[in-house]
């Protein structure tokens, strides 16, 4: 009968989970922009490293992490780590604060999103395997710009763009020999983004307004890869008889080649005109032209971490993610990207199983407009800690916050600063396990 309670009780919190995840999931569907951001523009726009609300509290560190009921997509060697005999859901949402700031004024905008969805389990004695649902990239922007021409007047410009891409990835991990872990991601990548170019002369009466579309949608599988080693360093013997917590160093390199994703460009050219409830009526089709197959460069990836254990107290780390988005190309066209670095650096302290986290991060990003390179850091902050639990359930709660700043407002550029934040939900089943009962 304790058992049976058990397991009505642990159905009804995943009936409940599953109700909220498909709301977020219908409004993530339906939603046009879920990002404000003018540097979304370039490249795949804004990219998502799918942290989960664990690592963001830690600055994003990742690489060399890995946990018994935990997630870490970032290094697919961490798979191998996950309980022999546990089942694994998270689930993560985040919501983000922003204010853009320019020469010409100050703007709010703000957002709640479906961060991801994962599962882990065992299928061997020594292979675990993980699917998820996660964003790849997200594009959102809107940018209007005035010049004055001769016998025209004024022409005002404005450049919109919305969508993304989204991955949905298996990915397993297996242990080599001991304390070395090797994995695997192989992740659908789909989606799509319109770039949007519009022209309008309010001074001139007898003028349609102009707008240009690009279509791009993507469709394609990609790879990625990684390993880690985790070694020991106290005594084993001496920390037993003294009574003190083991140390370990943990490693972690991960890596992603040169991959082409196949995209189809649509692209439409219309005049048109506005009425006052901005209803439009299109005047004529200028171009229209679908369908053009061709590939969308992703450029080489790779990176690699080292973390400090203190037993179950503290730890502290460090990663470093490199991008050649030098490579990357769009239908034949780059996009005078430059090669990113990006560095972590975080830690955790445990206080009577709650977790405190605290982190750093600094983009140095593709992106180098007007002799500025457009830069993202912050500063990040977390916690973390168990639910009511039973023999067969554990939960876990994780919040983690970021204050970040993107970009300057010099040069009639855009700076943009933000307040991240990152709601998390693990629950774990151990499966096959005999219930007891009193």
């Amino acid at each position: 009968m304790k058992f049976l309670n058990l397991m009505r009780k642990y159905n009804y919190t995943l009936h409940f989970v599953s109700i909220v995840l498909l709301v977020f999931i219908s409004l993530n569907t339906t939603a046009q922009v879920r990002v404000d951001s003018p540097y979304s523009r370039y490249g795949l726009g804004d990219m998502n490293m799918t942290n989960n609300a664990m690592t963001e509290g830690m600055g994003g560190l990742s690489f060399s992490l890995n946990f018994s009921s935990r997630i870490n997509s970032n290094n697919p060697a961490s798979y191998a780590a996950i309980d022999s005999g546990s089942f694994v859901f998270d689930a993560a949402f985040t919501g983000l604060l922003l204010e853009s700031k320019s020469f010409s004024g100050t703007s709010q905008s703000n957002y709640f999103n479906l961060g991801h969805l994962k599962v882990a389990m065992p299928i061997t004695r020594w292979l675990r395997a993980s699917v998820g649902l996660a964003p790849f990239s997200v594009i959102g922007y809107d940018i209007v710009g005035r010049t004055q021409k001769d016998s025209i007047g004024t022409v005002e410009y404005r450049y919109t763009g919305d969508g993304g891409l989204n991955k949905v990835y298996l990915g397993a991990g297996m242990k080599i020999i001991k304390n070395l872990y090797i994995g695997a991601n192989a992740s659908y990548i789909f989606g799509s983004a319109k770039y949007n170019r519009e022209s309008n002369m309010p001074d001139q009466i007898n003028v349609f307004k102009y707008r240009a579309t690009n279509e791009v949608v993507v469709g394609s599988m990609y790879f990625d890869y990684g390993l880690q080693y985790k070694v020991r360093i106290s005594n084993k013997k001496n920390d037993r008889i003294n009574k003190k917590d083991p140390k370990f160093l943990k490693f972690g390199f991960v890596y992603a080649n040169k991959q082409k994703l196949r995209s189809t460009l649509n692209q439409k050219g219309i005049t048109f005109t506005t009425g006052n409830d901005d209803f439009e009526f299109i005047k004529d089709t200028i171009y229209k032209v679908d369908g053009e197959v061709d590939h969308v460069v992703i450029p080489t990836m790779f990176g690699g971490g080292l973390s400090y254990y203190h037993g179950n107290k503290w730890m502290i780390g460090a990663d470093v993610r490199m991008q050649n988005w030098e490579q990357f190309e769009a239908f034949g066209y780059s996009d005078s990207l430059q090669s990113s670095v990006s560095y972590h650096l975080g830690g955790s302290y445990t206080y009577k199983r709650i977790d405190f986290r605290l982190g750093l991060r600094y983009f140095d990003s593709y992106l180098e407009l007007n002799n500025h390179k457009i830069n993202d850091y912050g500063i990040s902050f977390g916690v973390g800690f168990p639910l009511r639990q039973n023999s067969l359930t554990v939960s876990h709660v994780d919040l983690g916050f970021e204050f970040g700043r993107k970009g300057t407002t010099q040069d009639n550029l855009i700076e943009q600063n933000y307040f991240k934040i990152n709601l998390g939900i693990t629950i774990r089943n151990t499966w096959f396990q005999r219930a007891k009962y009193n």
